[in-house]
C-alpha cells in the first residue's frame, strides 16, 4: 500500500477514534473532521494529498469516517451489508494465537514460526494483513483469552514474558487491520489461559463442564465483561463481536446459553453498541438450533449466526473419512435430516437460508493435513472436500473463514512453512474460492 496513503489513513483513524469516543454526532463533529483534514493536508504539503485521501476514505453524512473496504456493517435478512446497502461476504481466515500469547504471534517477514511469540511488531502485523489482502481476504476471525484481556497480562502460555500487554497488542491489531481494510471478528475463547474447551465460558447450575474454574463468577459477570469489551471496541467500524467458540451441551445448557446471549445483546443495544454480534452453538453440525432461537423470538438485531464445517471432526455423517465429491458434500450440508430421511445427517443449511432467511456463515473450515501423520493420500481427499465445501458455500452466497492462519506447525495450515506469505495447497484452494476461479 502507498506509504503516503497509509500516513493519511493513520491520521484519519486517530481522529475518528478520538471524536467518536466522545459520541459527537452533530455538525460540530463533521466540521471538526473537515477542518482537521484541511490542516493535515496543508501541513504535510503534498499536492496529491486531497486526491489520495478522497480515493481511500469516505466521509459519511452520519458523521463517521471509515474506509471503502471496511465500512460499518449491519444485518439485513440473510445478508450482511455495509452502510451503502452493498452486500458484504466476510471471507478470509481464522487465527487463534491471542490464546497462545499476549502478542498474538505475528511472525515477521523472513522468519518462521514461532518467531513473534514474545515480541509484538507492528510491521509484522501489518505485513500479515497486507498478505491477507493480496490473498483476497476481507476478514480475519481471531480468538482471544478473556483472562489475559481483563488482567492486561503480558505472558505466553508457558509463562514467558512478552514485551507488551494484551490490551495494547489487541488494540493496535484492530487499528492496523482497519488501516489495511480487514474486518476483525474478536472471538472469545475459554475464560482462562490454557484451560482447554469448556461447554460454556461461565459456571452454570446443571451444566457439568461450564465451569467452576472460570474467570467469571457467573453469567452476569461474563455479560459485564463483554459489555466492557464492546464499549472499548465498538468505535471501530471493522470490528465484529463473536461471543464464544463452540458452546455445547444438552437442552438445559442451551437454554442457559441462549438466555445469556439474549441478555447480552439487549444490554449492548441499550448502550448504543451497533456492531454485529456473532452467535454460535455446538461444534460442526447443523442449524437445528436456529429453529429454537427464531421460534422463541429471541433478538435478531444485527445478530449473525456461525457454524463450523470439518470433515475430520464429523460434519459429514460423523465420519472423518467420508466421501468428498461435490454432489455428496452439497447434499450433506444442504439437506434437512428431519424432512429427508435419505440424508440422515443432513446439516440443514438450505433450511436456514431459504426458510428462516437467517444471516448464517461458516465460522471455520479447513483441510486436516494427514500427511503430517504419514498419509498424503488422505490429505488429498481432505483437500478435495475442502474445495467442494467452499464451492458450495460460494453457490449459496455465504461467508466463510478457513482455519488456520499462521500456525504452519499445526494440522490445519494454509501457508508454507518456509514462507508464511505463500499459500500451501489448502491456502491456494482458499484463494481460488474467494477469487471465484
Amino acid at each position: 500500500m502507498n506509504s503516503k496513503t497509509n500516513i493519511y489513513k493513520r491520521i484519519i483513524i486517530r481522529l475518528y477514534i478520538l471524536l467518536k469516543g466522545d459520541k459527537l454526532q452533530t455538525m460540530k463533529f463533521e466540521v471538526a473532521i473537515l477542518t482537521a483534514i484541511i490542516i493535515i493536508t496543508a501541513t504535510i504539503n503534498i499536492h496529491s494529498g486531497i486526491s489520495l485521501l478522497m480515493t481511500n476514505t469516505t466521509i459519511y453524512c452520519s458523521g463517521s469516517i471509515g474506509f471503502e473496504a471496511t465500512r460499518p456493517l449491519h444485518v439485513e435478512g440473510r445478508y450482511v451489508k455495509n452502510d451503502l446497502g452493498q452486500i458484504v461476504y466476510l471471507r478470509g481466515a481464522y487465527k487463534w494465537e491471542f490464546t497462545d500469547t499476549c502478542t498474538g504471534l505475528w511472525t515477521p517477514v523472513g522468519q518462521q514460526h514461532p518467531a513473534g511469540l514474545t515480541t509484538f511488531s507492528e510491521d509484522a502485523v501489518r505485513a500479515h494483513f497486507q498478505t491477507m489482502r493480496q490473498w483476497g481476504f476481507n476478514a480475519l476471525y481471531i480468538g482471544f483469552c478473556p483472562e489475559w484481556w481483563i488482567k492486561n497480562s503480558a505472558v505466553t502460555l508457558d509463562g514467558s514474558p512478552t514485551d507488551v500487554g494484551c490490551k495494547y497488542a489487541m488494540k493496535r491489531t484492530t487499528e492496523i487491520a482497519l488501516e489495511e481494510e480487514i474486518y476483525l471478528s474478536w472471538r472469545g475463547g475459554s475464560s482462562r489461559a490454557g484451560e482447554g474447551h469448556k461447554y460454556l465460558p461461565f459456571p452454570a447450575t446443571g451444566c457439568g463442564n461450564c465451569h467452576d474454574g472460570s474467570i467469571f463468577a457467573d453469567q452476569q459477570d461474563w455479560i459485564d465483561f463483554w459489555l466492557t469489551f464492546m464499549q472499548e471496541y465498538s468505535m471501530y467500524p471493522n470490528v465484529i463481536f463473536h461471543l464464544y467458540d463452540e458452546p455445547v451441551g444438552d437442552y438445559n445448557t442451551q437454554t442457559i446459553w441462549f438466555d445469556a446471549v439474549e441478555q447480552l445483546i439487549i444490554s449492548a443495544r441499550a448502550l448504543g453498541i451497533r456492531n454485529i454480534i456473532q452467535h454460535h452453538w455446538a461444534y460442526c453440525g447443523g442449524w437445528e438450533w436456529l429453529d429454537r432461537w427464531y421460534s422463541e423470538e429471541r433478538p435478531l438485531d444485527n445478530v449473525m449466526f456461525t457454524n463450523h464445517i470439518y470433515r475430520h471432526d464429523g460434519t459429514f455423517e460423523n465420519n472423518p473419512l467420508s466421501p468428498t465429491d461435490y454432489k455428496y458434500v452439497k447434499a450433506q450440508l444442504g439437506q434437512d435430516w428431519r424432512t429427508n430421511t435419505s440424508v440422515p445427517f443432513g446439516r440443514t443449511y438450505l433450511h436456514a437460508i431459504n426458510d428462516l432467511n437467517a444471516p448464517i456463515c461458516c465460522g471455520a473450515t479447513g483441510a486436516f493435513d494427514y500427511s503430517k501423520d504419514g498419509d498424503p493420500a488422505e490429505y488429498a481427499r481432505e483437500l478435495e472436500c475442502f474445495t467442494n465445501i467452499l464451492k458450495v458455500l460460494n453457490e449459496w452466497q455465504l461467508g466463510y473463514v478457513a482455519y488456520q492462519w499462521q500456525r504452519t506447525d499445526w494440522y490445519w495450515p494454509l501457508q508454507r512453512a518456509d514462507d508464511w506469505r505463500l499459500p500451501n495447497e489448502a491456502g491456494q484452494i482458499l484463494i481460488n474460492a474467494i477469487s471465484g476461479t
